[in-house]
């Protein structure tokens, strides 16, 4: 059977497959042939693999592109990530059905209780200056090879115009070897870029796959500049940051300088999203520099004791803006105008629409819209999955983390607050430990809390009790709101008015505690913690910047399908 056949070849192979069929099974002769194709599509993925190995013509019948084509859209309306694979257009039958199955493979290795990994990658630290790392994420674009990092160095003479590092990995370097975490032995390099600052960073990575422009990355110093970068691997294997401080910028290839009133928030294709201190927020054209939107933040002085450091998180849509900081959730009507309608000289200034006011302070914070970077159609008002750790009155937080979900009664319409508490699981965190926490586009959770209880041999070791003294890094994937959960589409307060007690009922609507039903993806001795996590669900990879300087990649993604991606 061709590999591109079109629908009519496809339906009518079909037919010619049913026919036969019919010689051994009066049952599926009677089925018409567009029955059995939603027969087909309403099936798991091992339920059609089981189906063909009944027999030779039911082979046929399900060996055809429709069907694994609306088998891999089934795991894409669902949000299960896909492996990096070519575009699904111009994968045969066989190719969709092994990416449909290497798909499965990750999803059941991703949320296993305890799941095993395929390598481990590490970077090693500085070993002439005391590195501290202050910031991590992983690119999913560029075939989910890079990550990017941020350091303070601790030995830095406060003149020194060398104090912080912008480095980028390349984890799909052949020297890079698979080894375990007691591989003492040297690591190739694998830095393939750097750009030294004198002040400390802030970075966001585009969230356009594939766009010239790769992070947007400010230095915040007397004079906060905001660098557009881009890749350039061509003279990758020239070194290291440390090795050569004399070369202050290599690898990245600066587009735009330009100054902006606040650090990056979020970078999607041309648009920057930059915020200050006091949650005021600035959108960007990064072409040409122009100032689009001024958005107010209006925060009372009831919320001045968080101002330090509440830089919000923040969602952006066509047509609104959502910011999420420790106080509130603040909802921002954009105008139709495009970006190249923008007058640079007049923008306009906006305050937000909506306000809800968190009960309780936020002492841990992720936000991000469940989407899919293969869906056909993306929703336009996609659930907005938020993952908190509350604070208390004490030196620490609680040991509790919880999942709201902020979703919209109509396409159009805005997002219905309060958010709903769709459940809430136990995490307990020591007094002083780190505490860091990040949403994945497709839904996963992953955080830090403290061990307490045993669990097998761990990353760093035992004390001798049967039991770690350190951190764990656990994830959950988060569900979508369960249908039944109706949200009323008057469910937004207005500006100032705090939630009553119908919004207490509607938080608690749905709500269930979590089970032990979270993934554990390790364990780290407490000399060990992890600075910053990151993730990337659709490589299978857990990215840690531990306080040492060192960064490691735990990866998940099944054997197989990794060495299909390598060749």
């Amino acid at each position: 059977m061709n590999a591109f056949d079109g629908p009519a070849v496809a339906l009518s192979k079909l037919t010619i497959a049913s026919e036969s069929v019919a010689h051994t099974s009066a049952g599926l002769a009677t089925v018409p042939l567009d029955i059995l194709l939603l027969i087909f599509r309403n099936l798991e993925v091992s339920d059609i693999c089981s189906l063909a190995q009944c027999c030779h013509r039911l082979a046929t019948l399900t060996s055809v592109r429709p069907v694994w084509h609306s088998a891999l859209q089934d795991l894409i309306a669902s949000h299960i990530p896909i492996p990096p694979c070519p575009p699904l257009e111009g994968l045969s039958a066989e190719e969709l059905r092994h990416t449909a199955l290497h798909a499965g493979a990750l999803r059941r290795a991703w949320t296993s209780a305890h799941p095993t990994r395929t390598r481990v990658l590490r970077v090693l630290p500085n070993l002439t200056r005391r590195m501290r790392p202050t910031g991590l994420d992983l690119v999913l674009g560029r075939e989910h090879r890079y990550a990017l990092a941020t350091y303070h160095s601790l030995d830095a003479r406060p003149d020194d115009d060398a104090r912080h590092l912008l480095q980028c990995v390349d984890f799909g370097v052949p020297g890079l070897r698979a080894r375990g975490w007691e591989d003492d032995g040297d690591t190739d390099s694998t830095v393939v870029a750097w750009m030294w600052f004198s002040g400390a960073l802030s970075f966001a990575l585009n969230e356009a796959r594939d766009a010239a422009a790769l992070v947007a990355v400010t230095s915040v110093d007397s004079n906060p500049t905001t660098y557009i970068l881009g890749l350039d691997v061509s003279s990758r294997g020239a070194g290291r940051p440390w090795a050569s401080q004399d070369t202050v910028q290599h690898g990245f290839t600066t587009l735009r300088r330009m100054e902006t009133l606040g650090i990056p928030l979020l970078l999607r294709g041309e648009v920057l999203v930059a915020g200050d201190l006091q949650g005021n927020l600035w959108l960007y054209n990064v072409d040409t520099g122009a100032t689009l939107y001024e958005l107010r933040s209006l925060r009372e002085a009831a919320d001045a004791d968080t101002a330090h450091a509440d830089i919000p998180q923040v969602v952006l849509l066509p047509d609104m803006l959502l910011a999420f900081d420790s106080a509130t959730i603040r909802q921002y009507t954009l105008s139709a105008t495009t970006v190249a309608d923008a007058d640079p000289a007049e923008y306009p200034v906006l305050h937000p629409t909506v306000i809800h006011r968190w009960r309780w302070r936020i002492d841990t914070l992720s936000v991000a819209p469940l989407s899919h970077p293969l869906s056909p159609a993306p929703n336009p008002r996609p659930p907005i999955n938020i993952w908190v750790r509350f604070g208390s009155w004490y030196p620490w937080p609680i040991n509790m983390m919880h999942h709201y979900s902020l979703t919209s009664a109509s396409e159009g319409a805005a997002y219905a607050l309060p958010p709903v508490l769709v459940l809430y699981t136990y995490s307990a965190l020591d007094m002083f430990a780190v505490a860091h926490a990040t949403v994945g586009p497709h839904g996963t959770a992953l955080w830090t809390d403290t061990q307490s209880d045993a669990f097998g041999e761990g990353v760093g070791g035992s004390d001798g009790s049967g039991r770690l003294d350190g951190q764990r890094i656990v994830a959950k994937v988060l569900r979508p709101l369960p249908s039944h959960v109706q949200v009323p589409s008057d469910g937004a307060e207005d500006v100032g008015l705090e939630v009553g007690a119908v919004g207490m009922m509607r938080e608690m609507e749905g709500a269930k505690y979590d089970r032990g039903t979270t993934t554990t993806f390790g364990l780290l001795r407490r000399e060990q913690e992890p600075c910053v996590v990151a993730l990337d669900e659709e490589a299978g990879r857990v990215a840690l910047a531990l306080k040492g300087g060192e960064m490691v990649v735990w990866e998940y993604l099944p054997m197989a399908e990794r060495d299909e991606r390598a060749r």
